[in-house]
């Protein structure tokens, strides 16, 4: 057969032939297509900034090692704390806490879990506390294929765990392609109290204030835990902030209507405000502040899309936000 620049325009190809040219061209098509999808799903994959959909993230709830299971709290808590520095970088969209704590029983399909959450990539581990010792193992996951993009164990004192927490929230951002401003990396890197006692009482009221069908007892007891870890640490902002919305919604839910609730309220309020006024803590402790006692709606539906700007991804201020405006201004859409 001649090549085709050697055959006059007169003369025509065979008929089989002309076949054969328009299946190559439609394979080398069909082959270049393949190709572009392969680069553009691979893009997809690696989690490139080009796709927000990347972005959006789910922490499983850890499992728990310990030899002693009454440490489960601490174990909880480090989800919590994990999925709270998460939520401070705007480029995140991290599901919250109470959305994931079904799959707490040592969730096997990931992809489908994913599925279900409608994430692109989930966070799962376990913590193992002995002592004064800690051990986290954290994997970061591929939902497509159930594929490691990161992984790490931290072995460490106690004393080390919220530097753990930052360095995990910051590896797992940056293996996202995800950008912290400096005012996010400053978020990560806080230590919230130098006490660990203090932050041991501050994570048991975090876990009766957010069980599943929490009682009043439930919510008694988380207001023992914070007002504990604040004995211990007066300058404990969180644990404040917590103390106030604790306080706050046993008002609210008129499990405690008496003038001393309120007033409780109030100074935990003022106290969270007083040592740091820009918080994220400190607003929605004010937020529900103004909402559950003050019944200030229009008030509390502005400091909940304050907060949502700040950080979309808390669950806390679309919430709060929503039922505020059932009273006061709608939220803007």
């Amino acid at each position: 057969m001649r090549r085709t620049e050697n055959v006059s325009p007169e003369e025509k190809l065979p008929y089989w032939s002309k076949h054969k040219f328009a299946a190559l061209i439609a394979g080398v098509a069909l082959l270049a297509a393949g190709l572009l999808v392969y680069q553009l799903l691979r893009a997809r994959g690696s989690g490139t900034e080009s796709d927000p959909n990347n972005k959006l993230i789910a922490v499983l709830p850890f499992a728990n090692l310990s030899d002693d299971k009454g440490n489960a709290y601490f174990v909880d808590g480090m989800q919590d704390e994990v999925i709270t520095r998460l939520a401070k970088i705007g480029e995140l969209r991290v599901i919250s806490r109470t959305s994931t704590q079904r799959y707490k029983a040592q969730p096997t399909n990931l992809a489908e879990i994913a599925r279900e959450l409608g994430v692109a990539h989930l966070v799962e581990g376990s913590v193992q506390r002995v002592g004064d010792r800690v051990r986290i193992n954290v994997q970061l996951v591929r939902a497509a294929n159930e594929g490691h993009l990161w992984a790490e164990i931290y072995d460490r004192n106690l004393t080390d765990i919220f530097a753990v927490q930052s360095e995990l929230a910051t590896a797992i951002a940056r293996s996202l392609q995800a950008k912290l401003t400096g005012r996010e990396q400053q978020a990560m890197a806080e230590k919230p109290t130098s006490n660990l006692a203090a932050y041991d009482a501050y994570l048991r009221g975090i876990d009766f204030d957010s069980r599943p069908g929490q009682t009043p007892e439930d919510q008694k007891k988380a207001v023992e835990a914070f007002e504990e870890a604040l004995r211990l640490d007066p300058q404990f902002t969180v644990a404040w902030a917590a103390l106030a919305k604790a306080d706050a919604s046993l008002y609210f839910q008129q499990i405690d209507a008496s003038p001393g609730r309120k007033e409780a309220a109030r100074k935990a309020t003022d106290a969270a405000t007083r040592l740091d006024p820009a918080s994220a803590e400190t607003l929605l402790a004010n937020a529900y502040y103004r909402y559950h006692v003050e019944r200030d709606y229009n008030g509390a539906r502005e400091l909940f899309e304050t907060i949502r700007r700040e950080m979309p991804s808390s669950s806390e201020a679309v919430e709060g936000g929503f039922s505020s405006s059932r009273y006061g201004v709608p939220l803007e859409s």
